[in-house]
C-alpha cells in the first residue's frame, strides 16, 4: 500500500534515502553526484514522500522563493514505481497542502525530458529552453497556480 508523508532533512533515515534515490535518477544520469553539492541550501526545505510499506519511493521537496510562492525542487520517484501516477499524486499531495497553507503558485525548473510530466500536472511553460549550466542540462521555468 503507497502513503504520503511530510518530512524534514532532520529526519537522517528517510532524508538519507531520498538523497541516494535523487542521485541515482537525477545526478549519475549526467555523470554528476548529489554528494558533491551543498545540501546545506535544503536544510529548512519541507519534503514529501510516497512511501510502500516503509520504503521512500518518491520524493519532493520546495522551499519558499517568494512570500507564498513556493518552489518545486527535488523531485523524483523509484524507476520500478514510474508510469504508475504516483508522481501525479504526490505532486497532488503537495498541492493540497500548499493551499491549505495560503500558497497560490508553485515553479518549477523542469528538465526536458519531465516538461511533459509537469504539463500533465497542470503546469505551463514561462521560459525555455534554458540551460542549467550548474548541471549542464536544458530546463523549462514552469508555474501552477494554485486555486482556493
Amino acid at each position: 500500500m503507497f502513503k504520503f508523508k511530510k518530512y524534514k532533512s532532520t529526519n537522517s533515515t528517510i532524508y538519507g534515502d531520498s538523497l541516494a534515490l535523487r542521485n541515482d535518477l537525477l545526478r549519475v544520469p549526467i555523470q554528476k553526484s548529489i554528494y558533491d553539492e551543498n545540501l546545506d541550501l535544503e536544510k529548512e526545505n519541507d519534503f514529501y514522500g510516497d512511501f510502500k510499506d516503509d520504503e521512500l519511493i518518491g520524493t519532493l521537496s520546495f522551499f519558499e522563493s517568494e512570500p507564498f510562492i513556493a518552489h518545486l525542487t527535488a523531485f523524483a520517484i523509484s524507476k520500478k514505481f514510474q508510469r504508475l501516477g504516483l508522481g501525479k499524486k504526490l505532486v497532488a499531495f503537495l498541492l493540497t497542502d500548499l493551499n491549505s497553507r495560503g500558497y497560490h503558485k508553485i515553479s518549477v525548473n523542469a528538465r526536458t525530458n519531465a516538461k511533459e510530466f509537469y504539463q500533465k500536472c497542470g503546469f505551463t511553460i514561462i521560459e525555455g529552453p534554458i540551460m542549467n549550466v550548474e548541471l549542464g542540462v536544458e530546463d523549462y521555468k514552469m508555474e501552477y497556480l494554485i486555486e482556493e
